[in-house]
């Protein structure tokens, strides 16, 4: 603030024009931002095409067309499996609808199955040699339990004939 009376009332009379014309500034840009007809003017297509939008889900657009395109392609899938022009095609469109669409899910599962697979072969060959080898269940049930430490923390070798966690008769120990 001025040191006089007069330096400081202009100083206010200044500060009460700049605040004036920041409200006018302030006023105007809002009058721009809510001018509806302007914003129709400026940009026609835009609002065109936004109508048209909402017709079309206000009158069901959306669920009309799916119907529509179920309907063609249950009827041409109809059509089709009555008359199959090429059995190769027949076959493929059969199992993808059976297999569902392709994707990670899908690829994800047949990545499980194949390493499922690979793991229950691998057991029923170690089964088999122990079968055909003439060893006991009971050493080849301590193989495959998990290794419990034994005292001292040293791994438990998998003959010995303390308990493994399986049991020695067939019925699981009940």
């Amino acid at each position: 603030m001025g040191e006089t009376l007069a330096e400081t009332r202009r100083e206010v009379t200044a500060q009460r024009a700049e605040l004036e014309e920041t409200a006018a500034r302030l006023r105007e840009r809002v009058r721009r931002a809510l001018d509806v007809r302007a914003k129709v003017r400026e940009n026609p297509l835009l609002f065109g095409g936004l109508a048209v939008g909402g017709v079309f889900l206000a009158v069901g657009g959306p669920l009309r067309l799916f119907r529509a395109a179920r309907q063609t392609l249950a009827d041409e899938l109809q059509r089709w499996r009555q008359d199959p022009r090429d059995r190769k095609a027949a076959r493929k469109l059969a199992q993808e609808i059976a297999e569902g669409p392709p994707g990670p899910s899908r690829t994800a599962w047949r990545a499980l199955e194949a390493a499922a697979t690979l793991i229950s072969a691998a057991l029923a060959r170690r089964a088999i040699e122990r079968f055909l080898s003439g060893d006991q269940p009971l050493d080849a049930a301590a193989e495959l339990a998990p290794a419990h430490p034994g005292p001292g923390g040293q791994p438990r070798p998998a003959s010995t004939n303390e308990y493994s966690g399986w049991s020695a008769r067939g019925d699981g120990g009940r």
